[in-house]
């Protein structure tokens, strides 16, 4: 610096706050590698420079101020790593025996984004490695990890694979560049883009291309994409894992068994669908229970549970697939002994009230006068199923109930009295309903109510329910009869109830309970037989008295209700309510080996599966026009329409096959509760979810009731989502927790 000179002599030159202090920063065009940017900072005073700090952190002064202490002053940064705008401050404390300096200045500059070219893109997927990029590098003991890195990450390319299915679409959304920031770190940044196979069949080189689109994830904000030009890698299309079995057969002695193969997870595919059809009966292998293999003649006359798989000569070399046995089960039955007793159904009138119940008049017992003419055999019923509405019981008159017991006592030949109603069925011999008619006459002349009862868990008394922690509980009722208001405890007599629920063919009968639950607090398991024509189950009792249907939780091993679903595992959320569906023909899968958990379901299917659970009550058809004639929906739409459970969009457009919203579902489940004469009293409040207001006006009250009822919760950030799609799991939950809470 040049001395300020005066008449006085050389004095002091004070460089305050106010005076400008100019900061100017070499090489301003920096680019982000990570790293901590100090670019020079030279400080002047008119031409004159006072002040240099360098790159490497070290200052000088300028010419001419030697005896100037410069102790105090110095350069900071901020914001100096990530690409962005960085920050220099400047504060001088410069002092000396002429000349004395202070003040601080500051000064922008800019660390700019770092490009990320095509041929960074060392690793595009991530599926099938055994170790992470991160830990490769981690892992690394070299200096210069980047070059030791990228040979390792190349070679990772040509482990990327997919399993084959016959399309070029690709899983893949992210692509990797690996970036040295220092000698032992780095960056892994990501870039997001589509991926398509350039061919479809299974090749150790299918070749797969990458079309980058942004970069993603922690560090984005420091690269950014030179081109979106396509990346192309070699990949592997490897063989799908097809396990194609026999399905399982149910035979009487002496019968031939008709055997079929499936293949999990495979429609429509030419060449499955021919391997399929060349298989038969000679390409299978028969197992006794002791593991002892047996020919098909030796089986078919003598009963048992018999494993069956295929031959290994029988396996087929694929192209594209690898073939694995499954095993099914064959079971060959015995003569039946038990006799089917006919059913001669009553005239009537009813009322059905609010709770379900019938009350019951003018009873025709015409038919019953004519048991026995022919030498046939068989009860007097009253079958309220053909109602057409949810009867869960029947009040009956005491006069009226007169007349059925006076046609029982003067013939022999009708064994007793058979209700029918849409919860079950009870079937009464002569003794049991005149006592509960004696009963009745007791309790001046009364009306005898006799039906069931849906129960909850928490009407279970600790015991019981510890009972039934072991288990998938399908349905908890009750079976109740009453005089007046006269409870009847006990069946003098023989009396018999017949489960509401039908297990489905091909399920082990033995993993099923059914216990009954007395009042008094006590456990027992019953006998429960099942009827071979219609797979409906029968209990003999002794009380009147709760009763629990379950089967038991599962390791999901081969009795798993859901084993043959690949896509249902036992640590799925979905498993427990998934078993629940299947074991109660509620919901059936897609196809023999998937069940489609994700997948959205429809109007018509929600609507067949609720009139299932009402073991398929008769339905017109013919009531909307997009219904089609034969469709596996028709009977149970025109059901559900004329019951008021559902309505369509219009009066000829119901919208079968369209994916059922959450509120939708809602207000189908609201109508179908009400039908069955279950409460809807029990509502919630909305306020705590933030899309409320987007429930549509003739769904708000049964959307109350549906999260108040706990069918339905809300997703994450606490949305309802009432115009979202309904999964086929979500659904088999809530179905389930509408049966069995």
């Amino acid at each position: 610096m040049i001395p300020v000179v005066s008449f006085a002599g050389i004095i002091p030159v004070d460089i305050s706050d106010s005076k400008l202090v100019s900061v100017r920063v070499d090489g301003d065009n920096y680019e982000y590698d990570g790293t901590a940017k100090t670019p020079e900072v030279v400080v002047k005073y008119g031409i004159t420079t006072i002040f240099t700090q360098k790159e490497d952190g070290s200052t000088e002064l300028g010419l001419g101020l030697k005896d100037v202490s410069k102790a105090g002053s110095k350069a900071t940064y901020t914001d100096n790593v990530e690409a962005g705008t960085a920050k220099v401050k400047v504060s001088l404390e410069l002092s000396g025996l002429l000349n004395k300096y202070s003040g601080s200045a500051e000064k922008e500059f800019t660390i700019n984004k770092r490009p990320i070219s095509s041929t960074e893109l060392f690793k595009v997927n991530c599926a099938d490695r055994s170790k992470t990029i991160e830990q490769i590098l981690k892992d690394s003991s070299y200096k210069n990890i980047y070059s030791q890195a990228s040979d390792e990450l190349a070679g990772l390319i040509e482990d990327m694979s997919k399993e084959y299915d016959g399309s070029a679409a690709s899983n893949l959304t992210k692509a990797y560049a690996a970036f040295i920031t220092s000698p032992y770190s780095y960056d892994l940044v990501a870039v997001e883009g589509t991926a398509v196979y350039k061919s479809t069949g299974v090749s150790d080189k299918a070749q797969l291309s990458f079309t980058p689109s942004s970069v993603w994830g922690s560090q984005a904000d420091n690269y950014y994409l030179v081109s979106s030009a396509p990346v192309v890698v070699d990949a592997k299309i490897t063989k799908k894992t097809l396990t194609v079995a026999p399905n399982d057969v149910r035979v009487a002695v002496n019968e031939t068994p008709d055997f079929t193969f499936s293949a999990g997870g495979v429609t429509a595919d030419k060449e499955v669908t021919q391997y399929l059809e060349s298989l038969g009966a000679d390409d299978i292998i028969i197992t006794d229970e002791n593991g002892k293999q047996t020919d098909l003649g030796a089986v078919v006359s003598a009963p048992g549970k018999y494993t069956i798989a295929l031959k290994e000569e029988a396996v087929s070399d694929l192209d594209n697939y690898i073939i694995k046995v499954g095993k099914a089960t064959l079971t060959v039955r015995g003569e039946s002994t038990v006799v089917t007793y006919d059913r001669y159904k009553m005239g009537y009138e009813a009322h059905v009230g609010n709770d379900g119940v019938a009350t019951v008049s003018g009873l025709s017992t015409d038919r019953l006068k004519e048991v026995g003419s022919d030498g046939d055999i068989g009860y007097a019923e009253l079958d309220l199923t053909e109602t057409g509405k949810a009867v869960t019981g029947a009040s009956i008159p005491y006069n009226e109930l007169q007349k059925v017991i006076t046609e029982l006592e003067k013939n022999p030949f009708i064994l007793g009295f058979y209700l029918s109603t849409s919860q079950g069925s009870i079937k009464l011999d002569t003794k049991a309903i005149s006592v509960m008619a004696a009963e009745a006459q007791l309790a001046d002349r009364a009306n005898l109510e006799i039906g069931f009862e849906t129960l909850g868990k928490a009407e279970l008394t600790p015991a019981q329910s510890t009972e039934l922690a072991a288990y998938n509980l399908i349905k908890l009722f009750r079976v109740y009869a009453k005089c007046g208001s006269t409870e009847l405890k006990s069946v003098v007599g023989s009396a018999e109830i017949i489960f509401p629920y039908k297990v489905p063919s091909g399920l082990y009968w033995y993993k099923y309970k059914l216990k009954e639950f007395g009042g008094d607090g006590s456990i027992t398991d019953k006998i429960a037989i099942q009827n071979d024509t219609d797979g409906t189950v029968s209990v003999s009792i002794n009380k009147l008295s709760a009763f629990a249907f379950a089967y038991e939780k599962c390791d999901g091993g081969f009795t798993c209700p859901s084993y043959w679903f690949d896509d249902v595992n036992v640590g799925d959320w979905y498993h427990d309510s998934v078993d629940f569906a299947a074991a109660a023909g509620i919901m059936n899968g897609i196809d023999m080996y998937s069940f489609a958990p994700d997948r959205s379901l429809t109007r018509g299917m929600i609507v067949t599966m609720l009139w299932r659970m009402q073991d398929k009550p008769a339905g017109k058809t013919g009531v909307f026009s997009d219904v089609k004639a034969g469709a596996y929906y028709e009977e149970a739409i025109g059901w559900a329409e004329s019951v008021g459970i559902v309505n369509g969009y219009s009066q000829v457009a119901f919208g079968p096959d369209d994916a059922v919203t959450r509120e939708q579902l809602s207000a189908i489940l609201y109508r179908y509760a009400k039908y069955t004469g279950k409460s809807v009293d029990n509502t919630g409040s909305l306020d705590i979810y933030t899309d409320r207001g987007e429930v549509s006006d003739y769904a708000l009250e049964e959307m109350k009731w549906a999260v108040g009822a706990g069918l339905i919760n809300g997703t994450q950030g606490n949305r309802l989502e009432p115009k979202g799609n309904a999964t086929r799991a979500q659904v088999a939950q809530i179905l389930y927790r509408y049966e069995t809470n």
